[in-house]
């Protein structure tokens, strides 16, 4: 498909629609006493009738577009229906799709593709005239505004060409007619002339995937950004899974990054500080949620693949659940699951029978547990999106409330504290962009080591290249800092050599430094504590000497 020719601007005619502003009221939420801020849309004062929307009244809209039909067709009788039908039922501008003649578009280039995807290709482009998104409060009146948009091609003949983006025009339409609303934006259809090649034209994501803007922005990232973009992930899929369809192919690179910046996607959430949101980028491979079994093969990207699925070729809202819970993981470490295993029979053998990714040791409680539970091997007991949605809500809010309030509770202190510590953020141990290589790692039996005499735990130790053993010729300028149980170091006996505490143990340290320590320092250092108390309590270990004498502080961690 040859897409570079560039085309002359061409004005159009925009027809305006006199409206008044909303009003606001408050009425009980259907009968459970909770109160909600219902924005009624006021009346269209042309025509005296209700607005679907705010500045959008139906059926002044639907009067317009009746007019205009007589001045564009698409050369396809199926697609001038879709898209008449359409424009007649729209209610909101986010449904109002279009004919986009093809010389409107200009500076068409080709992206590079979602890994795995060979069902379509996506260019870039510029809209000449752009969407009818931006109110004129001063004209009343919408206007169209030069947009940068993505092109999205489906590599097939032509019937099925038009199938498949009719199908996908539906699914977001039966999206936006549910309570909830997707986040971005379809236009429209375009054609280009040369090849008859029909393809969908949508908003435009600036920082590309959701796997890219990780791998690019990973160690700026705090736990409030990473919240706040799962939870417009999490609006999206609830959309979806309202209208009755599963996504099917959840996963980093499906997920598309915008700018947040004078976009009006209605998240009924949005925070005007941030400067991005993600949304689902297409629905191509989207299907109904129905009781059958569904055996379409779904290939790539198995890491994010339920375990149902990889065993019986079964798919259900259940197992975009478990995908999602595979993505809220790469949030949170920067990593693809399995690093550094690659897919191949055995791990997928491995998953089937309970294998899931490590969680970081200092993820904050309520995170892990949300993400576990999305990993249940039991489809059933997995959360479903409308209350994966509400805890995520939940803690958002309160480190958001903390941020605007200066408002403490034990959620913000979990994320605020994990926000403190220092993480190893070495791209080395494998970053989504990477290529995996598959390294299986061999089993090791420790069954019958806590019954070695000290000798044969030594010459264990040694065997296994457990730790590495230093000559004491290697050492020098010895100094004693502290005294304990253990008594003076004799050359006949071995010694355990770690890192230097540089803040000395948490008595000395407390003394020195305790009229400079902020809140946030005290948090943090009794956050540690306790991540250290959990992995040994983890690992069956009690310490039995635990007191401030034998905690020791690193300076520089």
């Amino acid at each position: 498909m040859e897409l570079s020719k560039d085309y002359d601007f061409q004005n159009s005619n925009n027809n305006s629609v006199i409206v008044e502003e909303p009003h606001i009221l408050l009425e009980e939420d259907e009968g459970k006493f909770n109160k909600r801020v219902i924005t009624l849309y006021g009346m269209c004062m042309k025509c005296k009738q209700q607005r679907s929307h705010y500045q959008w009244c139906q059926s002044c809209e639907r009067k317009q577009c009746e007019e205009n039909f007589v001045n564009w067709t698409s050369g396809n009788k199926e697609i001038d229906k879709f898209l008449q039908d359409t424009q007649l039922n729209s209610t909101k501008p986010q449904t109002f799709l279009e004919w986009i003649p093809f010389e409107k578009l200009k500076n068409i280039n080709i992206l590079d593709t979602i890994p795995g995807n060979t069902r379509s290709t996506i260019y870039s482009a510029i809209w000449k005239d752009g969407p009818r998104m931006s109110w004129n409060q001063e004209n009343v009146k919408y206007e169209r505004i030069e947009t940068k948009v993505a092109i999205e091609l489906y590599n097939d003949d032509d019937d099925n060409q038009i199938k498949k983006i009719l199908s996908e025009l539906k699914i977001y339409l039966d999206c936006h007619a549910q309570y909830c609303a997707l986040l971005f934006q379809f236009y429209g259809i375009s054609k280009q002339p040369d090849s008859n090649d029909y393809f969908i034209v949508k908003q435009f994501p600036q920082n590309n995937s959701l796997a890219d803007y990780i791998s690019q922005n990973f160690d700026n990232l705090d736990w409030e950004t990473k919240l706040h973009l799962l939870l417009y992930l999490a609006e999206d899929l609830r959309a979806l899974h309202s209208a009755g369809y599963v996504h099917r192919y959840l996963h980093p690179f499906s997920v598309l990054v915008f700018d947040n910046i004078g976009n009006s996607h209605g998240s009924s959430f949005n925070n005007f500080e941030d400067n991005c949101f993600c949304a689902i980028g297409g629905f191509s491979r989207c299907c109904k949620d129905l009781a059958l079994l569904n055996t379409e093969e779904i290939s790539g990207w198995q890491h994010y693949m339920a375990p149902e699925y990889l065993r019986y070729k079964t798919y259900s809202k259940a197992s975009d659940i478990y995908a999602f819970g595979m993505i809220m993981h790469t949030v949170d470490t920067g990593y693809i699951p399995y690093y550094p295993l690659c897919i191949d029979h055995y791990l997928t053998i491995d998953i089937v029978q309970g294998l899931r990714p490590k969680i970081s040791h200092n993820v904050p409680g309520g995170f892990e547990n949300l993400i576990e539970r999305c990993w249940n091997t039991e489809a059933s007991l997995r959360p479903n999106i409308h209350e994966i949605y509400s805890i995520l809500l939940n803690l958002w809010s309160s480190i958001n409330r903390n941020k605007r309030l200066n408002s403490l509770n034990s959620i913000s202190l979990e994320f605020l504290a994990a926000d403190n510590i220092e993480y190893s953020k070495t791209k080395s141990q494998g970053t989504l962009s990477q290529k995996i290589e598959y390294n299986k790692p061999k089993d090791m039996d420790l069954s019958n080591i806590i019954n070695l005499e000290p000798s044969e735990m030594i010459n264990f130790i040694r065997k296994k290249n457990l730790v590495k053993f230093i000559n004491k010729d290697e050492l020098t300028t010895m100094k004693k800092i502290d005294s304990g149980h253990f008594g003076n170091l004799s050359v006949q006996e071995y010694w355990l050599i770690m890192e230097h505490a540089d803040g000395g143990n948490l008595r000395q340290y407390l003394k020195h430094y305790f009229s400079k320590l902020t809140w946030d320092d005290k948090i943090r250092l009794a956050y540690q504590i306790a991540e250290g108390i959990k992995f040994l309590q983890g690992e069956k270990i009690l310490h039995r000497d635990l007191h401030s004498g034998n905690i020791v502080i690193h300076q520089g961690g």
